[in-house]
């Protein structure tokens, strides 16, 4: 997968209404992925999307990538998240909670948004895993993108899966289910820096909580905004 420079790709982000790119760290690299919305079999193909990709410099093929899913992507609390997930090195995909523009055919449901993300992660992108984090409406849907039999019927059964899912609501919730982490990609010790990233940028997780949730029994948890010292 190329790398187009900033200065390349910023021009063509903000010609396709996407959020200004992360900009607080100069090592990371910006791409663009096309991802379209995962379908059953015989089912019509959905309009596919351009999003922007931040890559940090030394990410390589087979390291971790999260995908953010956002009503609106530019907002603070949002880029906290990915700027965090920048920092430990993972790649983070952009993807706004609209329809392609244009697109005539009727808007995917949005467990397949998630799962057409996780596609273009894992096999366009060559990601070893994907994280998906879901913040205000989107959080439902990644939580059941982990789920391995709508993501068998949506992706094959032998397709890429979500290796974990993060919702974060509007009222200081945060929800966490355990995906399909793949083999040989070190998960019981990745999900502690992934644990300890998003604690450091948001109040809504609390490191010992979302572990408890996603290196564990396949269970959810949930926890209130982190009480301060």
């Amino acid at each position: 997968m190329s790398i187009a420079s900033r200065p390349a790709v910023a021009v063509l982000a903000a010609g396709l209404g996407a959020a200004n790119p992360i900009s607080t760290e100069p090592f990371a690299g910006l791409d663009l992925l096309w991802v379209r919305p995962a379908t059953e079999a015989q089912e019509t193909l959905h309009c596919a999307r351009l999003l922007v990709l931040n890559l940090p410099r030394d990410w390589v093929v087979g390291d971790a990538a999260v995908a953010i899913f956002a009503d609106d992507p530019a907002d603070h609390a949002v880029r906290r998240l990915a700027e965090a997930l920048l920092l430990e090195l993972a790649a983070v995909l952009e993807v706004p909670q609209r329809t392609a523009e244009g697109c005539r055919v009727p808007p995917a449901s949005p467990v397949a948004d998630v799962l057409g993300a996780v596609r273009a992660l894992r096999v366009d992108a060559s990601a070893g895993l994907v994280v998906g984090i879901g913040v205000g409406s989107s959080g439902p849907a990644v939580l059941a993108a982990t789920g391995d039999e709508v993501a068998a019927r949506l992706l094959g059964a032998d397709g890429p899966r979500l290796a974990a899912g993060i919702a974060l609501d509007r009222d200081g919730q945060a929800s966490f289910a355990l995906g399909a982490p793949p083999e040989g990609q070190a998960w019981t010790d990745r999900v502690k820096l992934l644990c300890a990233a998003l604690a450091s940028a948001t109040s809504q997780v609390r490191p010992d909580t979302c572990l408890a949730g996603l290196d564990g029994d396949r269970a959810m948890a949930r926890t209130g905004p982190r009480t301060p010292f």
